[in-house]
This record gives structure tokens, sequence and C-alpha cells, in this order.
């Protein structure tokens, strides 16, 4: 089983308002991040949120396959929404895949590239590049959780990968997808013209 967090915690700073909130095609940005992740292979999506974007996120009480958990303490950056999400893995889960929300062109196709690696590796890091850059998603295997726990202010997993560089099953992709986040309003004009 491969569990998934949807990282959307952060405070928006740089965008300089809510950019979870920004709409294309009807949706919300984080409304997109949720649906890819629906749509592909994997068995649960876990969206970590702080106390403020928790409203953008509606999960019915009938779909068991989404969960809402709120970061409270959001200023001590990704690694503590990282920490919330592990703790709100199933227990039958054998990996993680961590997202980022203001991500959204990352398709299920994507998803299901680095999943189906992790069946045929289930020991190895998957990590996704496109020509020869580091993208996200990343799956890591339950067996380094406690690695990734420790971390501490406002990391990712990009530490755990340069700390355990013989343990990355490299996915070659053909889609920058991986790359394009929303940090400045540039970007999501950026996203919006390519989607449009």
């Amino acid at each position: 089983m491969i569990s998934s967090l949807l990282l959307a915690a952060g405070l928006s700073r740089r965008y300089g308002r809510e950019k979870l909130e920004e709409l294309i095609h009807q949706k919300t940005l984080i409304e997109w991040a949720i649906d890819q992740l629906k749509a592909s292979v994997i068995d649960e999506v876990i969206v970590v949120v702080n106390p403020e974007t928790s409203r953008l996120v509606q999960t019915p009480p009938h779909q068991d396959r989404v969960k809402k958990v709120v970061n409270p303490s959001p200023l001590d950056g990704m690694s503590s929404s990282i920490r919330c999400g592990l703790e709100a893995c199933s227990p039958k889960s054998e990996a993680v895949l961590i997202a980022h929300a203001d991500m959204p062109a990352v398709n299920p196709g994507i998803v299901d590239q680095l999943a189906s690696r992790w069946e045929l590796k289930p020991g190895q890091i998957v990590a996704p590049r496109f020509k020869e850059q580091q993208g996200n998603p990343v799956i890591i295997p339950r067996i380094l959780w406690d690695e990734v726990q420790a971390l501490r202010g406002d990391v990712g997993c990009k530490a755990i990968l340069t700390g355990h560089p013989s343990q990355i099953e490299w996915v070659e992709m053909d889609d920058d997808a991986i790359l394009l986040d929303v940090d400045r309003v540039e970007d999501w004009e950026r996203l919006r013209s390519r989607w449009n």
C-alpha cells in the first residue's frame, strides 16, 4: 500500500495571498492537486493543511480515501507538515508519496509511473527527473520514515535523498510538470497559460 501526503500547509508568503484558492477551469489549485492524486493508483490521500487553509478542503465522511490533517504549527516549516502527515498514514502503508499542493500539473500518469517503479523496487526511494533535474513528488519507503520524522525546519525530503544516493531509483520523465510549482504570481500565470 502506498499513501500520499499532499502538503498544503504553507503560508504563501512569496505569493502575497493564499495561492491554493486560485481558480482554473472552475477548480482551485488545491482541488486540482487532490483530484490528480485521487485519479492515480495511490491508496490513500492525506492532505496536510494549516488552520487557515483547512477551510479549502472538504472531506465527506464517507470518503475514506482522502483525509485532512491540520498542522497546528505551520511556522515550524515543511518538515512539521510531513511529520503530521506520516502520523496519519495507515499502519498498512509500506511507502509514502510526498506531493505538493502548489504543483497541480503533476498528473495521475506521473504518479502511476512512480508507483509502478516502487512496486518493482519497494526498498528504494523513487524520485522523478526531467533533463537531469530532480523534481517532485518523491516516494519514501517506510524503512526511512524515522529519518524523515527527524527532519526539522523548512526542509523536505531532499535531505533524505542526499543522505541515501545509492537507494534512489530515478524515473526519467518526459514532462516538466515535476518541476513546476507555484511560488509567485508569475508562476501561476505561466501555469494558467499552459492549461488554457
